[in-house]
């Protein structure tokens, strides 16, 4: 899906898109005093050999580039609405069984992903291969060990 200008639109959880608004907040707050602290150590004389001008500035810098990402986000974010409709979707909670083993996954927007919480970004190898499928669907994964065959055993 594209917006204007051809920028791919980004697809978030309600969560993920909240949280990305909530950073953004926290952050502009941080900029405030990134700004006062740059302003103090400015005042502390020759800039040249002022370690403490250079932190802040290096920090202010970092800020302001976290800031331009999220804005992006912001921007370009969708939440998803798809909820329940039988097919594997952003929003989705999806039980796998491979080898066996059943497990339960989320999926979620491509920079909401945490392997280690069972949230799967819709542009990992296996997000991606679960997108559009429904439940008795097979898939199989590429991954650093090989090849990985799922079955989808339910969609909530």
């Amino acid at each position: 899906m594209k917006t204007r200008r051809d920028i791919p639109v980004i697809q978030f959880t309600k969560e993920g898109y909240d949280a990305v608004k909530k950073k953004h907040d926290e952050l502009l707050v941080d900029r405030g005093a990134a700004v006062a602290d740059l302003s103090k150590a400015r005042d502390m004389g020759d800039l040249s050999e002022n370690g403490w001008y250079k932190a802040a500035k290096f920090k202010l810098g970092f800020i302001d580039r976290q800031l331009r990402e999220l804005k992006h986000q912001i921007q370009y974010g969708k939440v998803s609405q798809e909820k329940n409709t039988g097919i594997v979707s952003v929003g989705s909670s999806v039980l796998l069984v491979s080898r066996g083993n059943e497990e339960r996954y989320s999926i979620v927007g491509e920079y909401e992903g945490n392997p280690a919480e069972k949230k799967l970004s819709s542009v990992s190898p296996l997000g991606k291969a679960l997108l559009g499928k429904k439940v008795g669907d097979k898939i199989a994964v590429s991954v650093p060990a090989g090849m990985s065959s799922y079955t989808i055993l339910k969609i909530t």
